[in-house]
C-alpha cells in the first residue's frame, strides 16, 4: 500500500541572484480521511514569497503527480473567505465543487477539485 501522506518542500532561487536556493513552503497531500478514493491537498508559503505565483505553479505541476501517486481525484478544502487561496487554486486548474452560495449561504468552507487531463 502507498504511504498515506507525503509533503514537498518548495524551494525557490532568484533569477538574478546565482546560488540564492531558499526553502519557501510546503506541499502536502494525504489520502481522504474518509477512505474514499482521492486526496487532499494543502499548501503554505512563507509571507516574503507570496503573490509571485509559486504556489499556483508547484500545484500546477504536482497535482498530476498527487492524482496518480493517490489514485484517485485531489481535493482541497479551503475557507470561503480565503480569497489568496481561491485564486491560487483556481490558478492551479482547480474546479469549485461545492460550499458556494447556491448550496447555502452559511457554508464555511469550499470545496475544490482538480480534474486530470489526458
Amino acid at each position: 500500500m502507498k504511504a498515506d501522506r507525503r509533503a514537498w518542500v518548495i524551494w525557490y532561487r532568484h533569477p538574478n541572484v546565482p546560488n540564492s536556493w531558499a526553502r519557501v513552503g510546503l506541499l502536502r497531500a494525504s489520502r481522504m480521511a474518509d477512505g474514499r478514493p482521492g486526496s487532499e491537498v494543502g499548501i503554505s508559503v512563507h509571507r516574503d514569497y507570496r503573490g509571485m505565483g509559486i504556489a499556483s505553479g508547484q500545484l500546477f505541476d504536482m497535482s498530476p503527480l498527487i492524482h496518480r501517486h493517490f489514485e484517485g481525484p485531489v481535493y482541497a478544502f479551503i475557507q470561503m473567505d480565503n480569497e489568496a487561496s481561491i485564486k491560487t487554486f483556481v490558478r492551479a486548474g482547480y474546479l469549485r465543487r461545492w460550499g458556494t452560495p447556491e448550496y447555502g449561504e452559511n457554508a464555511a468552507m469550499a470545496k475544490y477539485w482538480w480534474r486530470a487531463t489526458k
